[in-house]
């Protein structure tokens, strides 16, 4: 039980610390309003959900030691990003303003995945981090993995929803227009990151 509530004071705090899939998430909420956000979420809990199943049964050693593999995840994440980024700059810059942007709340879902998937950090955290709690020697590992990442999914769901809630509050009380291309900057550093780390 002490394994437990470590992890989950522990889940909470990485999940609170600022990272791009937090920043993403405000800066989306208070552009785009609390549902599209959701999407956004729920397309994070998405990836999370590949990187647990990764961990349950037991690939992460494939996956770790094939950098290949991991090579490839890093370029495909930069350049859906790289390319999400511009348009989002472009639309605000070049294009007519009343025509509809692309780069819509109906992408947020899959652009959450995305951003989950390709960035490998996530992936090393989840590989690294979850072994360190394993709560019982009497526990199948790969149960008690389902336990953690169950946790872990749960956690992140309720806090990234009320830091959703939070900054779409903020965003009906302020008129948030030079948001726009910063979206987009965001989006652009995002894929940097994916490529750098």
């Amino acid at each position: 039980m002490q394994e437990l509530l470590t992890f989950i004071a522990a889940s909470v705090l990485i999940t609170l610390s600022p990272g791009p899939d937090i920043i993403v998430l405000i800066s989306y909420t208070l552009q785009k309003g609390f549902n599209s956000s959701i999407k956004f979420i729920m397309g994070l809990l998405t990836g999370l959900l590949v990187h647990s199943f990764i961990l349950i049964f037991g690939w992460t050693n494939f996956f770790s030691n094939s950098q290949i593999i991991l090579f490839y995840i890093k370029i495909i994440g930069f350049i859906y990003f790289l390319y999400q980024g511009i348009v989002e700059l472009y639309f605000v810059f070049v294009q007519n303003k009343n025509k509809p942007n692309p780069n819509n709340s109906k992408n947020l879902y899959k652009q959450g995945i995305i951003m989950n998937i390709t960035n490998p950090k996530v992936g090393l955290f989840f590989w690294l981090f979850f072994p360190n709690f394993l709560f019982s020697s009497e526990i199948k590992e790969s149960f008690q993995y389902i336990v953690l990442c169950s946790i872990f999914i749960i956690q992140v769901f309720i806090i990234f929803s009320l830091t959703a809630y939070f900054s779409s509050r903020v965003s009906n009380i302020l008129r948030l227009e030079f948001l726009k291309p910063i979206n987009g900057l965001i989006l652009i550093t995002l894929a940097l990151y994916i490529i750098l780390s």
